[in-house]
Order: structure tokens, then sequence, then C-alpha cells
């Protein structure tokens, strides 16, 4: 036979299984979570108030439509968003059929499970703190749900909220030591290849029109720079990530076409010096200052001034730029280079037809080809965060239909119509902006800064930056994504609050995120070890667990106090003043029989002694006690003091 859990069991679970979909709505879609969470609701209102099993027609109905569910709106997401949809789904529909305590205990586990893949996707302070208070549900879940026993009532929600958030208490220095002293892994367990294309960034190996726009209201931080000196001006904060030279008619690939070639690239200017703090991106470039002079460790530079890592950046990383504003990139042009740069792939007749009647008006004179292309950009076109829908022919629709584009379709246009009047061209992926932090010295670069801009090649400068973008609307280059947005203060409360929450998180991925080998062996080294060998770690791990837990174990095992029963404790303060005046109570008296020996002992308080056994047994026994009878009856028991006097009469008298 099924034990049943209790209601305070039931919801506990439910709570826990609630805070668990909570962790992803970072990239859940939001009907999907309210989905989920309006159907944990209704099977717990469902339970307290109907009582009765699901219908198995139902459940089969909500199984099949959570897994379309999952595999319409996750699969083409990669493989942990849809394993972690999944798992959620299921997760709801055995709450849904639960019924006894054993599968209320299999949901609170499970959702832990679920708990932990969300840091697949996040890891930020705020997301732990989520998951240690989820982990307190889950134990007090656990400590209501005891196997084996029936369904009568337990301690109560706030005990066992209480008894969980102690045990979190008892068990967290156990986890510092098993996090700083645990081997590190250099890769997660769980990543799929087309999550490494695509990473976490919203930028891809393939650049098409609208591609920006999921992520130009993210204010996520991608990367965090600190410089040496002074940072560059708003204007020059380009950092360079993909160069994309081939064109199919609608979108940009080839990127990492010129990898193998070293850059052929004159620094004429300064060198910034600058460290670049970079969140989990699953993908392998890096974002420098425009234009890099040499790869950070573990990159290489390529052709096209690119920096790429051997691996995909799949935890957070720190490393070292060097870069100059003042450059001359290819001076002189391969000829089999120039003609990848010139090609203009199939479709967009008009523009390639107002392009070429640049070229035969004026020429190779470039640079009066570049001023007609941007005067026109200046004058009919408008900058947009919510661009319309483009045709077949995306660029021909853009330039002679709607006019309305986002960054990545001015730097698409713009680069089309050079090549089509003859002028090398290609379009340049990174980020652009930033704000900076004063409290914490740095730049923080966003999602919503991502940016695309083109770059077209004269003879002599080699190729240099043209961004269209700058001409329709220079406040975006000038004061950053988030001028487009309302603007902000500075001074306002809620900006530096955001610079000290930024600082937090900061530290946050220096110090948690981004501790991988090299920093524990650094720690190790500060503790008088510099070897962090496995022996090591093992020393220290076991170590410092034996002495965490023993820790616990003082504080945590001690004697568990009963609860206190006020009306309990009033009768036997009565009946110790009845033993002082000489009628102590015998093991076996119940207080009906001790009531009536004590009367014939003391007469003079036997109306007292007998009103106050009956309204114990009355308030001891009774179903409900009221608040009122309970203190009613503890004031008369402060005023029952029988005397001495009244003691040696009844004695005399016996």
């Amino acid at each position: 036979m099924k034990v049943k859990p209790t209601g305070t069991g039931f919801e506990l679970a439910a709570a826990t299984l609630g805070a668990a979909l909570a962790l992803h709505v970072v990239w859940v879609p939001r009907w999907v979570l309210a989905l989920l969470v309006a159907l944990v609701v209704l099977r717990v209102l469902h339970r307290r108030f109907i009582g009765t099993r699901v219908p198995l027609l139902v459940r089969l109905a909500l199984i099949a439509g959570m897994v379309m569910i999952a595999w319409s709106q996750f699969a083409a997401l990669g493989n942990r968003p849809v394993f972690a949809a999944l798992l959620a789904s299921m997760l709801v529909l055995k709450l849904v059929e639960t019924e006894s305590i054993r599968d209320a205990r299999l949901v609170v586990t499970f959702s832990c499970f679920l708990a932990m893949t969300a840091f697949l996707f996040g890891q930020g302070p705020v997301q732990t703190a989520a998951t240690v208070a989820l982990v307190v549900l889950a134990f007090a879940a656990l400590a209501e749900l005891v196997p084996g026993e029936s369904a009568g009532p337990r301690l109560g929600l706030r005990p066992v909220l209480l008894y969980a958030l102690r045990t979190v208490a008892l068990a967290l220095p156990f986890s510092l030591i098993a996090f700083v002293a645990f081997p590190r892994l250099d890769a997660p367990l769980w990543r799929g290849a087309d999550e490494m294309r695509r990473g976490r960034t919203g930028m891809s190996d393939r650049l098409e029109p609208g591609q920006f726009s999921s992520v130009a209201l993210d204010d996520t931080p991608v990367f965090r720079a600190r410089f040496v000196g002074e940072p560059p001006a708003p204007r020059d904060r380009y950092f360079r990530g993909m160069v994309f030279g081939a064109f199919d008619g609608s979108a940009w690939t080839g990127e990492g076409a010129l990898r193998a070639i070293a850059p052929q690239l004159v620094v004429r200017g300064p060198v910034l010096e600058y460290e670049i703090l970079i969140e989990a991106t699953d993908q392998p470039w890096a974002f420098l200052i425009d234009s890099p002079v040499e790869a950070p460790l573990g990159a290489s530079l390529g052709g096209d001034a690119t920096v790429r890592f051997a691996r995909p950046l799949v935890g957070a990383t720190r490393y070292f730029g060097r870069s100059t504003l003042d450059y001359v990139l290819d001076a002189r042009l391969p000829v089999q280079l120039r003609r990848w740069t010139l090609r203009t792939g199939p479709g967009n007749p008009r523009t390639k037809a107002l392009a070429q009647g640049w070229r035969e008006r004026h020429g190779d004179n470039h640079r009066a080809i570049v001023d007609e292309a941007l005067a026109i950009i200046t004058r009919d076109f408008t900058y947009s965060l919510d661009p319309p829908l483009l045709g077949r022919d995306p660029v021909d629709d853009f330039l002679f239909s709607s006019r309305i584009g986002f960054c990545e379709h001015f730097a698409s246009a713009f680069a089309l119509l050079m090549r089509a009047a003859g002028v090398p061209a290609r379009v340049v992926v990174g980020y652009q902006g930033g704000y900076y932090n004063r409290a914490g010295g740095h730049l923080t670069v966003l999602k919503s800064d991502a940016h695309a801009w083109t770059e077209v090649w004269f003879e002599g400068p080699g190729w240099v930056r043209i961004d269209p973008t700058a001409a329709v609307s220079p406040s975006r280059i000038e004061r950053g994504a988030r001028e487009l947005r309302g603007g902000f203060d500075e001074e306002a409360f809620g900006s530096v609050l955001r610079e000290r929450w930024d600082l937090v998180g900061t530290w946050w991925t220096r110090a948690v995120v981004q501790f991988n080998a090299l920093s524990q062996r650094e720690l190790f080294a500060k503790i008088g070890m510099p070897e962090s060998t496995w022996r090591s770690l093992a020393l220290v791990f076991v170590v410092g667990g034996i002495a965490a837990l023993g820790i616990a174990a003082l504080l945590g095992f001690r004697p568990v106090r009963r609860r206190r029963d006020p009306v309990l404790e009033a009768w036997r303060r009565a009946c110790r003043r009845l033993a002082r005046a000489g009628v102590p109570r015998r093991p076996n008296e119940g207080p009906y029989d001790y009531a009536e020996r004590a009367a014939r002992v003391l007469p003079h308080e036997a109306p007292r002694i007998h009103a106050l056994s009956r309204r114990f047994a009355r308030l001891r026994y009774a179903d409900v006690t009221l608040d009122a009878d309970r203190e009613a009856f503890e004031r008369e028991v402060r005023r029952f003091r029988p005397t001495r006097a009244a003691t040696i009469a009844g004695r005399r008298a016996s």
C-alpha cells in the first residue's frame, strides 16, 4: 500500500520543482516556463481541493504535448537546451502523477539535478544564491517526506525550514573545502558541436540580416577590459572578432579563410596594453581592440587580423591584448585575394546596377565611391533596433524599399556596393562601445554592443575601417548601444548601483567561475604548497573535509529539544508546588486521582485543586485549545501557592 505524502510535504516538493524551473528563466521562452509553472500550481490546487488522481487520458495528453513542445522549441538550440527542457517537462509530469512519498522524494531529488543543469547556461552569483535557496527547500521537503510513515501531521512548515537551513549552513564549510581542493576539469562534460559553432553570444560563423536583433536589448556582460592607462575614446572602442569575405546573395561567411597567413601589419602609433576577462562563449574567437599587433598566449593571429584560440572558450577566460589604433594592414593586396574580395554573389541586381553606375562615373577613385555611398546612407536611411523582414534579395529590399536597418544591414549593403563598384571590401563583426565602470576601473562590454562594420581596401593605406552605422547614427558609436534605448544618466542612483553590481560580477568571475587548475596551483603556493600534485590535493581534501565534518558534527548533533507544551508545563509547576506542600504526585496517578488525594490532605485548597485538575484535563486532551483558555490556566497556576499552615492543619486533621 502506497503511503501518501502530507500536504506540506507535497507542496514543498512542488515548490522545489518550481524553484528549479525558475533557474532556467534566462534561456527558456517565457511562455514555456509559464506553462510549466502553471501545471505545477494546478497540480497543487488539484491535490488540495479535489484529492483524486489525475485521469490517465489527461496524463497521456500532457506527455505528448510536453514532448512536442520540447523538440519544437529547443531541438534547434543544441543538445543542452533540448535535454534540459525534456528533463523539466518530465519532472512536471512526474509531479502530476505523484501519489506516494516515494514519488514525491524522486521529484525533489531530480529537481536538484535540474537545478544543476542550469549552471550549463550561466554561473553568476544570483544563480548560485538561488540554487542554495533551492537546496534549503529540498532538504525541508525531504525532512517532511519521511518514508515508511503514515500521512499524519509532521513538524510543520517553519520547523522543517529551520532544520533545512541549519543543515545547509553546516554543509557549507565542507563544500568550500571541496571547491578549493577538488581537481579542476579542463573542459565541461556536456558540449555539442552545434553549440560550439553558435556559442552563447548570439554570434556565429554566418552573418545575415536581423541576426543581432536577438541581442539588441540584452545587457548581459560578455567581457570586461582593464587598460594600462586611459581607455580609448568611445569612437575607437572597436573590438575585432570575425572577418567575412564570402557573400552568397543574402548572408556573409568565409570567416577564417586567411587564418594560416601572417598579417602584413605595420604599426604606426602607440600600442595599447589591456587585460580581458571574457565569459564562456563556446567559441574560439578572441575579441581585441582593432587592430591587434600580436596574439595572446594560446591563440594565433590570422592574416585578416583576427585572433583565435586553439579551443573554444568553454569557461571564463582571462587573456592579455596588445593593439594599435594607427596601423597599415595589407598595403599590397595579392591578386587572388583581390578577386575574392570583389565577388558579389547572386541576386540583388538593383544594388549592383547602382554601384556599377558609380564605377563608370568615378573610375578608380575609390574614395569618391565611398563618399557617395555614405552620403546616400546619411541622407535617406534610418537606424532601428526593430527592422522589417527582407525578401529573397535582402540588399535590394533594404536599399530601395525599407531603408530601415540594424548595423548588419548597413555593413552588408555597404560591402556589396563597394564590391560591385570595384572596391575590395569585407565585413567585420565584433563589439563596439561598452560602458566604463568607474568603481571597478574597467570597460564592460555587453551583448547589446554586438556590432558589424565594413573594411575597404585602398592602395597605400590598405584595409581601412568604414562604419556606415556611424554615418546614419553617430550616437550609436559615440555613446553606445544603450543610448538608442532612451539614454542613461551616469550619476543616477540606478547607474551607480549597476556599476557596483558589475564589480561584484567581475569579482565573482575572477574568484569563482575562473577558478581553474592554474588558480588552484597559485592558491596552494600561497599556503606553502608550491607543487599541487594529486597527493597534495588529496591531503588538503581529506584533512580539510574531516575538519569541516567534525565541526559540523560538534555543532549539529545536539540533543533535540521537544516541542514546548505550555499547558503541560503549567500543570507540572502546580504539581511541584503541591509536592512542596507535602503532597507529591505518584507516577501512576492521573490528574483527577492526584487532585482527589491532594484535596483530602489539603482541604482548604480543595476547590482550587479540583478546578485546576479539571481545567488541565480539558485543555490537555481537547481537540482544539484556545489561546485565551491556555493563558487563563497559566495565570491561575501562577496564583496557586498552597500555604505551609494549611498543610500542617491538614495533616493534623488526617
